[in-house]
C-alpha cells in the first residue's frame, strides 16, 4: 500500500511472494528475536497526515516524554548492555536528546541523521563494530535496506534494537525490525517503547499481502489492534497465552463482578440443519460470508468459516 490506502493494482495485475519472515526465521536466514514492549505512549489527540502520525505533533509529544526515553536508556542497560544497537526516534531534536541520555549514563552512543556527512557515517558505523560505541540514535535514517555490515568494511551485524518511533505504516515498521533481524547465532533484543507491536503484531505475524486497497475505516471505528500479550513483570511480547514464555508467570484469571437483578430465566435454543437441504443452504451462506469477510477484514480463513457457521445458526434461531 502507498501510505494513503492506495494498493499497487491500478499499475500490476500479478505479485509474487517470497516467503514469510516465520519460514526465514525458522530455516536460519533470519535471526530469532525477543521482543519486550514496556512502554505504550498515549498518542491520543495526534492527527493523522497521510496515513501516518503528523510528524510535528508526534515529534513534540515524543520530545516531552522523558520518562521514555530514560526508560529506553534504562531497559537497554538492564537487558542488553554491551550488545550492538540502534534507536529510532521521530525527530533530529528527539535522537539528539537519547543520544546524550545514553552518554550520560555510561553507555557510549551518537547521534546520526540524513545530514550527517557519509565519512562521519561510516567512522560511526565503524566505531560500533567495534563496541567503542554502543548505540547509534537517528531518525527516519537507518531504515530501508541499511547493513552495518557493509558501511563498517567487516562481518557485524545489530543485536538489539529500541524503537520510540511510534508509526502506522506497517512497511516502515518491518524495516526497522528488518535491521536487527539479520542473522546472527543468538535471538535479537527488540525493545518496543512506541507501541507499534500493537498496531502491526509481531515480526513474523502471518500477513495476507494484496495489491487492492487498504479497506477505509468508517468515521469513529477504532483502530484495530493486534493480539499480542505482554509480561507485566518481565514486558516480554508473545502470542496470547495462560503464561509469559519467557519467565514463566502465569497470568491471573480476571473475573467479573456481575450484579444480580431479578427476572425469568429464558431458555436459549441451538439452531442446527434438520435436512440436507437445509445444510447446503447453510454452506452457501457460510461460503459467501467467509469470502466476504477474508477479502474485506483480512480475516484468516478458519477464523472466518468459525465465526460464519457461529453467525449463521444465531440468525436462524432469531428467526426461529
Amino acid at each position: 500500500w502507498k501510505m494513503s490506502g492506495a494498493g499497487l493494482g491500478m499499475w500490476y495485475q500479478e505479485m509474487v511472494e517470497g516467503p514469510p519472515e516465520s519460514w526465514l526465521i525458522e530455516n536460519g536466514y533470519l535471526s530469532k528475536y525477543r521482543l519486550f514492549a514496556p512502554n505504550n505512549p498515549d498518542l491520543s489527540g495526534i492527527k493523522i497526515v497521510g496515513g501516518d502520525f503528523a510528524k510535528g505533533a508526534l515529534s513534540k509529544r515524543m520530545e516531552d516524554d522523558i520518562v521514555l526515553v530514560g526508560n529506553a536508556v534504562d531497559h537497554y542497560a538492564k537487558h542488553a548492555m554491551g550488545k550492538i544497537g540502534i534507536t529510532y526516534c521521530v525527530s533530529r531534536k528527539h535522537s539528539l536528546m537519547t543520544a546524550d541520555k545514553f552518554n550520560a549514563s555510561g553507555i557510549p552512543a551518537a547521534h546520526m541523521d540524513g545530514e550527517t556527512p557519509d565519512s562521519e557515517r561510516i567512522k560511526i558505523a565503524k566505531a560500533l563494530a567495534n563496541r567503542e560505541l554502543l548505540q547509534i540514535t537517528n531518525c527516519s535514517l537507518l531504515t530501508f535496506g541499511y547493513d552495518l555490515a557493509s558501511q563498517a568494511g567487516r562481518d557485524v551485524t545489530i543485536e538489539c534494537m529500541s524503537d520510540l518511533m511510534p508509526t502506522k505504516s506497517l512497511a516502515l515498521q518491518m524495516q526497522k525490525w528488518g535491521r536487527v533481524l539479520r542473522k546472527k547465532d543468538f535471538p535479537a533484543l527488540i525493545f518496543d517503547h512506541g507501541g507499534n507491536v500493537g498496531r502491526h503484531g509481531l515480526p513474523c505475524e502471518e500477513r495476507e499481502w494484496t495489491l487492492s486497497d487498504r479497506e477505509t475505516k468508517t468515521r469513529g471505528e477504532q483502530e484495530k489492534t493486534i493480539p499480542v500479550r505482554s509480561c507485566t513483570q518481565c514486558y516480554f511480547s508473545h502470542k496470547p497465552a495462560p503464561s509469559c514464555p519467557a519467565c514463566n508467570y502465569v497470568y491471573p484469571i480476571q473475573y467479573r463482578e456481575i450484579d444480580e437483578v431479578e427476572g425469568d430465566l429464558e431458555e436459549i435454543k441451538t439452531w442446527a440443519p434438520s435436512s440436507p437441504q437445509e445444510q447446503e443452504k447453510m454452506n452457501k451462506a457460510v461460503l459467501a460470508m467467509v469470502k466476504q469477510v477474508t477479502s474485506k477484514r483480512k480475516m484468516p480463513r478458519h477464523v472466518a468459516i468459525k465465526w460464519a457457521q457461529k453467525k449463521y445458526r444465531e440468525e436462524m434461531r432469531i428467526k426461529q
